[in-house]
């Protein structure tokens, strides 16, 4: 969806609580959803491993695809306001839409609960 949170978004967030609490239940888990992301630094990225490097890339023999993945001095570029970053090569932000007001209703609504 332009500008709020899709199916992609909400997998990546739902996955990086259920990383940061394995043991916790669903009840647990979706009230940490809430309280995370509401709180939550923006525009620090959602990120549920690291970013591939150039040597990542040089072991499994990739570096020649050239794919533009994300990377953090991305973070000034427009489209990067709530920046949740896909897994694996290449990592991009699934959140790139998201505008100003979009940003501000989803944190509103997210602090309703």
């Amino acid at each position: 969806m332009f500008g709020y949170l899709s199916g992609t978004i909400l997998s990546i967030m739902a996955t990086k609580i259920c990383l940061l609490y394995p043991s916790g239940s669903l009840s647990f888990l979706l009230h940490k959803f809430f309280i995370i992301f509401s709180e939550w630094d923006w525009p620090k990225p959602i990120l549920l491993e690291h970013l591939s490097t150039k040597e990542d890339l040089e072991k499994l023999g990739r570096i020649k695809l050239k794919l533009n993945s994300w990377q953090i001095k991305d973070i000034e570029r427009e489209g990067n306001l709530m920046p949740v970053i896909s897994t694996k090569y290449p990592e991009i932000n699934s959140a790139k839409n998201i505008n100003e007001n979009g940003k501000k209703i989803i944190i509103d609504e997210m602090n309703k609960y």
